[in-house]
């Protein structure tokens, strides 16, 4: 029995030191990289407005215009305007980024009475979301509809975006 006791041993031993040998048998490889993360960007191009109101009619007025200085802002002016006047402003979105980039819909900031909605050149909804390549750019239309609750004699200031997410961000409830 213990010469059964002394050869496990033995072995163990044998196992132990081959292990310590065959560990210190190893080689680390290195990796050195660079990442540099792309751009996403987009900007107004071009803008045109007009209204629905028939010639007889033509009271009120929509203007449209890309800031000079900074082209992701767009001002929109609606002089004498009134309620079930639909207000339009054709704009040309340009991906200037490295990435692909998705139009995923409007958010407005206004009162209850201002709605807005994208449109394609057709004036139908576009299907959201949208992609743009660099280097693409794409015509839409802002419609602005002021309801029939919409007071008389007062200036109201609104404020939005076209919203555009990296174009393989996370599905998210497309906007309208």
């Amino acid at each position: 029995m213990k010469k059964v006791g002394l050869l496990s041993l033995a072995l163990v031993l044998c196992l132990a030191v081959i292990g310590i040998g065959y560990a210190s048998w190893t080689k680390d490889l290195y990796i050195n990289g660079t990442v540099t993360t792309g751009t996403l960007d987009a900007v107004w191009v071009e803008a045109t407005s007009w209204d629905s109101e028939p010639p007889e009619k033509d009271y009120s007025s929509i203007t449209c215009v890309v800031d000079p200085s900074d082209a992701q802002q767009l001002t929109v002016t609606v002089t004498n305007a009134y309620p079930c006047i639909d207000y339009y402003n054709q704009v040309q979105i340009s991906n200037i980024g490295t990435i692909p980039l998705h139009i995923t819909g409007i958010a407005l900031e206004a009162p209850a009475f201002i709605t807005a909605e994208l449109l394609d050149a057709n004036e139908m909804p576009p299907t959201l979301p949208l992609q743009l390549h660099p280097g693409e750019s794409v015509t839409m239309i802002i419609r602005l509809h002021l309801m029939q609750s919409a007071p008389q004699g007062q200036t109201v200031t609104m404020s939005g975006s076209v919203n555009t997410v990296q174009w393989n961000a996370p599905a998210v409830e497309p906007m309208s």
